[in-house]
């Protein structure tokens, strides 16, 4: 199966660059900023620890917090290595139910370093500053109730490791240690908003991939036309799926379990949604066509109709797009509304977008409008958790029996 680029899958090739994409999962989330109160959450059960060396780092004067200085992580580590050398007693040290062993600091010490490669970049950097906010915390107030420099500065080495090498991280890690009343700078209004804005686009993450399910309706206009010009009906869970589209004569259905992954539609559908090639969609002739789990054509069709895909593909990309937050009241619920503006990976076309969620309960998305061109597209979220089936067609053909 030739699969159609990521940006435009599900969608009429005369469209591309000129409509919407049906999902554009090639935009990544990538918010490193996150809620005080979401990191206090997640620091609740339990805090870890940092790496070892030496470093033979003149210690910061004044506030460590203000004075900027590069650091690198080995750096920070050996400061913080050195440190427990020098001052065995801080093995033994606790403040606020918080304490570090050697053993426990190199633990978190991991977790605050580079993440593995891979590793979406809004899951490492909210970790990572997870990891690093209660270190700092201690380190300092170590360095202040015994009146060890060494540690107040080794505090800072790590802080400054943080805001230089984590991206997004600092206003949120200022947030967070300015509540454990530590001097770090404050927040400007526009980093304040943007912690906001920030928040609830995690927050929304956060909830969409603790649902087991989920209802989509996507619709597409042309232009001022009130004529639906493509149409998607979904549901999707964490490993199963179905999905129905349709674009003008050109029609296909997808079915996903956790075993197989099933298609069929009319020659323009297949080639048009599913990729298949011309004669390979003769050959299948609109029959049920079976594609085994464990397979590459498996995972393009499984990836794209399960809850996991899901994020990246309505949530504000990671960069070249200023994300704008206000509330506002519709069907008398409280609401979040998310607008920004961007470009499609590849075409150059603008693309605005607006994003309501729900601003009471869990942060899930309720719709999102995409325009560009003229043209228009409207997703609605409902159903969330709510079950559904996906039935097995009563009988299918091989994929290698048309691929070939």
């Amino acid at each position: 199966m030739t699969r159609a680029p990521a940006r435009y899958r599900r969608r009429t090739p005369a469209a591309a660059g000129a409509r919407p994409p049906r999902r554009p999962r090639a935009w990544r989330t990538a918010w490193g900023v996150t809620a005080a109160g979401a990191l206090a959450a997640a620091l609740a059960g339990g805090l870890a620890a940092c790496s070892p060396g030496g470093s033979g780092r003149p210690a910061v004067s004044g506030n460590v917090f203000t004075a900027r200085h590069p650091v690198s992580f080995g750096q920070a580590g050996r400061a913080v290595d050195a440190l427990y050398r020098s001052h065995p007693g801080i093995a033994a040290f606790t403040v606020q139910d918080v304490a570090y062993t050697a053993q426990s600091r190199d633990t978190v010490l991991r977790e605050c370093g580079p993440p593995p490669a891979g590793t979406a970049a809004q899951a490492a950097s909210s970790s990572q500053t997870i990891a690093c906010a209660p270190l700092i915390f201690f380190l300092y107030s170590y360095g202040k109730q015994d009146a060890v420099p060494a540690a107040v500065s080794a505090a800072g080495d790590v802080y400054w490791y943080v805001v230089t090498h984590v991206t997004g991280s600092q206003a949120s890690l200022n947030e967070l240690l300015r509540s454990w009343r530590l001097p770090v700078p404050g927040l400007t209004p526009a980093q304040a908003r943007s912690a906001v804005e920030a928040a609830v686009v995690a927050a929304a993450q956060t909830s969409m991939l603790a649902q087991k399910s989920v209802h989509l309706v996507i619709t597409g206009r042309t232009g001022s036309s009130a004529t639906v010009a493509e149409r998607v009906v979904a549901d999707i869970g964490a490993a199963t799926g179905t999905e129905s589209i349709s674009s003008g004569t050109a029609t296909a259905t997808i079915r996903v379990t956790r075993k197989h992954a099933y298609f069929t539609g009319n020659p323009a559908g297949l080639t048009t949604f599913i990729g298949l090639p011309a004669a390979a969609a003769r050959r299948a002739r609109s029959r049920w066509v079976d594609i085994q789990a464990g397979t590459g054509e498996y995972q393009d069709l499984a990836t794209e109709d399960t809850i996991s895909s899901l994020p990246a593909s309505i949530l504000p990309p990671s960069s070249g797009a200023a994300v704008h937050l206000r509330s506002a009241t519709e069907g008398g619920r409280k609401v979040y509304v998310l607008g920004w503006k961007a470009t499609a990976a590849g075409s150059g076309t603008a693309i605005s977008e607006e994003l309501v969620l729900a601003a009471t309960g869990t942060t899930l998305p309720i719709s999102e409008t995409t325009s560009t061109g003229g043209n228009t597209q409207t997703v609605t979220l409902d159903r969330w958790g709510k079950p559904f089936a996906v039935s097995v067609p009563p009988s299918a053909i091989p994929y290698s029996s048309v691929k070939s």
